[in-house]
């Protein structure tokens, strides 16, 4: 009766436990293991000892906070994920997961707004800092009254950059001008240049471990530009510098969907390539789940130039007064959060995106396969397997991107460093 008693007695004072507190049960010979900066609590000679640090894991602990989660239909939505990766943990005993600092870039922007928005509901996010060089609305100051845990700091003028980048987890780029009538292309990208690269000079001195995220146009060539400053400055790492290509994922899944009567959020179709239209190769037969085969052939062709013009449909629908700004920006976000998730330690967090690749000899930047971990890029999975015309479609990509890789490249050389 009496170890009976001692073993109940031993579970109550385990749930009424002071928080950052933890009691060994010597019936049950376990202890509920805290992290290294917590002290132990234990029972010796009918007495309670608060003892030195204990130094295990917090294994069993974190197991215990898997097993008791409630989810918000808010992050199901925005995470797409089960409740079981969203959900947060009830137990007081547990030490609180890291957060991450994201800092949008450009919020005054017609992306920028809509990917503050998005990202201020994502539990993984615990501090969204707004910048931008013109005064930021009071809209966006309105997101503090959104009722989620992240914290928004606003920052306005290029003499607040360098706060609002100081010691960020995540650095989001989407100031610069936008696809505009009468803009060519290279007057696009040498406008939104100098703007990117003023960013990235200033990341390497105040967060130069963050992760970039290059949104402005035209990426195929910003990313490079990002690159080589970051490399000036001593503060590049390859597996840190991403170039967004959800944006054209989202599409393809969902153009193929459509056309095979599939929810689209349950069908992802593989993009490598580039991010201009002419670049991007959208991998339809290697769709997951699969729904595309040799006979759907002339299917494919048809739904990737759609995939190619998508753009360019709401550019023109649009009168060129504006661009895809709510399909970039949810994209945007999505690929933010599978960062963040990245940085927390999940696992199997892959994305596509416009990264630093040696998949094929002379082209050093593609679009492929990533899986995200704590320190950026955690493995390139490369090309996947592709048909015989999109091997053609890759073919007449790569001669566009090395020309686009060589522009940011020159403009690197020429410009930057003749004026620094």
């Amino acid at each position: 009766m009496q170890a009976i008693f001692r073993k109940a007695a031993g579970h109550l004072w385990r749930l009424a436990a002071i928080p950052r507190a933890f009691y060994h049960d010597d019936s049950m010979d376990c202890y509920f293991n805290p992290p290294a900066k917590f002290p132990t609590r234990r029972r010796e000679a009918g007495k309670v000892i608060v003892s030195s640090i204990n130094p295990a894991a917090v294994g069993p602990c974190i197991k215990r906070c898997q097993e008791v989660k409630q989810c918000r239909p808010t992050d199901r939505a925005m995470d797409s994920t089960d409740c079981d990766e969203e959900a947060e943990c009830e137990s007081t005993d547990c030490p609180e997961p890291r957060r991450i600092k994201v800092t949008l870039c450009g919020c005054n922007g017609r992306v920028g707004r809509y990917v503050a928005l998005l990202l201020k509901q994502s539990r993984h996010i615990s501090q969204l800092r707004l910048h931008d060089v013109t005064p930021v609305p009071t809209y966006l100051s309105d997101l503090s009254l959104i009722d989620t845990a992240c914290e928004v700091l606003v920052f306005a003028g290029r003499h607040q950059l360098k706060e609002s980048l100081s010691d960020a987890d995540i650095v989001v780029m989407t100031a610069g001008l936008s696809r505009n009538l009468g803009l060519s292309k290279t007057d696009l990208f040498m406008k939104n240049a100098k703007i990117v690269a003023a960013i990235a000079e200033a990341s390497s001195k105040m967060c130069p471990r963050a992760l970039f995220v290059v949104v402005t146009n035209p990426i195929n060539s910003l990313v490079p530009v990002v690159s080589e400053v970051l490399h000036h400055h001593h503060s590049y790492d390859a597996n840190r510098v991403f170039g967004l290509a959800h944006t054209h994922v989202v599409r393809a899944s969902t153009l193929a969907a459509r056309a095979k009567q599939l929810d689209p959020q349950k069908l992802i179709v593989p993009v490598i390539g580039g991010n201009d239209p002419p670049t991007v190769i959208p991998v339809f037969t290697q769709a997951k789940p699969c729904c595309f085969d040799k006979n759907d052939q002339a299917s494919v062709i048809n739904l990737s130039h759609d995939v190619k013009k998508a753009g360019m449909d709401v550019v023109r629908a649009k009168n060129y007064r504006g661009s895809s700004n709510l399909c970039t920006a949810y994209a945007t976000a999505m690929f933010v959060i599978s960062l963040a998730k990245g940085l927390l330690g999940h696992d199997s967090v892959t994305e596509y995106a416009y990264v630093r690749s040696h998949a094929i000899h002379g082209c050093k930047y593609l679009v492929t396969p990533v899986e995200l971990g704590e320190y950026g890029i955690k493995c390139n999975y490369g090309i996947p397997k592709l048909s015989d015309y999109e091997k053609e479609q890759l073919k007449e990509s790569i001669w566009r991107l090395k020309i686009d890789i060589a522009l940011g490249e020159s403009f690197f050389k020429n410009e930057y460093l003749c004026h620094t």
